[in-house]
Parts: C-alpha cells; structure tokens; sequence
C-alpha cells in the first residue's frame, strides 16, 4: 500500500512538472490563450474542497471555503488552476491552525482571497517568489517553484493582479 502512494505521489508530481513546464512554454512564447466565460465561483469552491480534503486531512489543517453566489467571467480552466495553486501552497506552508479561501465583489470587479495562519512571508521575499523556480527561503516543500510565476503570468493575462499581504491574526499570508 506505501509503495502504490508512493507511485501516485511521485505521478502526481511528474503531471504537475508537465503541466508547470507547458505553462512556462505557453507564457514565454505569448501563446496563451485565455478563452473568458462565466464561472461560478460556489462551484469552484466546491471542487477546490473536494481535491484539496485529502491534503488538509493528511497536514491536520482546518479548510474553510467561505459560501459564494458569485459568478464572474474568466477562465475557467486557468482559475481553477490560479485557485488550485493557491490553496495547495497555503496548505503546504502552513504547519498548524487554518487555511480560509473566500472571494469579494466590489463594483464590477471580484477577487480570490486565501488567507492561512503559516509563517508568513517576508516582506522582501514577497516579489521575489513570484519569479520562476523561487521559493519562500527555509520553508521547502516539494513543488517546482513555477506555481506563483504561472499565477502571476495567467492572472495578468486576465488584467488582475496578485498580491500578498499580512495573514490572519497577524501570521501567515493573505494572497488577493
């Protein structure tokens, strides 16, 4: 049985490097193609909790996907992907207490906040892990440190922006 997650795991890995690595390609050669539609972020959400259980069970952290009518346009495949990221580096950085993912409407405009209670990010490293192949200095985890860079690229092909910020009760990192 360890050895058949062991192989899952190391599958698992092998798809997300292929998958990263066809991002980097699409964004470095300006192919990427965002094909806009409605997206219904209580879905979304739904989906984000249902692969992302299994991650939170095994961490021994709380996630809480705050309950959202929003429907916004964007990509569908893409801000999965932006939510996915987000949500599984929350959870892997963060050693005890919670991960909590909700989405704000002001105006026309909406956005995806993760907030968890990990370490935090230093101020000086919160551009700096943006760039490809960086990670947050003495926290490593397994990943390929594209995530953040795809995010950044993908979410700028939407006109948003990323940002980090100061976490909850004064730990962590809040991503909007």
């Amino acid at each position: 049985r360890q050895m058949i997650e062991s192989i899952e795991a190391n599958f698992d890995s092998a798809e997300e490097l292929i998958h990263d690595l066809l991002d980097i390609a699409r964004l470095d050669s300006r192919t990427l193609v965002v094909k806009p539609a409605p997206v219904s972020i209580g879905r979304l959400f739904r989906r984000l909790a249902s692969d992302m259980q299994a991650l939170s069970v095994a961490r021994g952290i709380g996630l809480t996907f705050v309950p959202s009518s929003l429907t916004v346009l964007s990509d569908p495949i893409y801000l999965r992907r932006i939510a996915q990221n987000l949500v599984s580096n929350a959870l892997k950085y963060t050693s005890t207490g919670r991960v909590l993912v909700g989405a704000r409407r002001r105006h026309r405009m909406a956005w995806l906040e993760v907030h968890d209670t990990g370490p935090g990010i230093a101020e000086a490293d919160r551009e700096r892990i943006f760039h490809e192949f960086e990670r947050v200095p003495g926290l490593e985890q397994p990943g390929t440190g594209l995530g953040l860079s795809i995010v950044r690229e993908v979410v700028a092909a939407h006109a948003g922006s990323v940002t980090i910020g100061q976490g909850i009760d004064g730990r962590g990192a809040t991503v909007r």
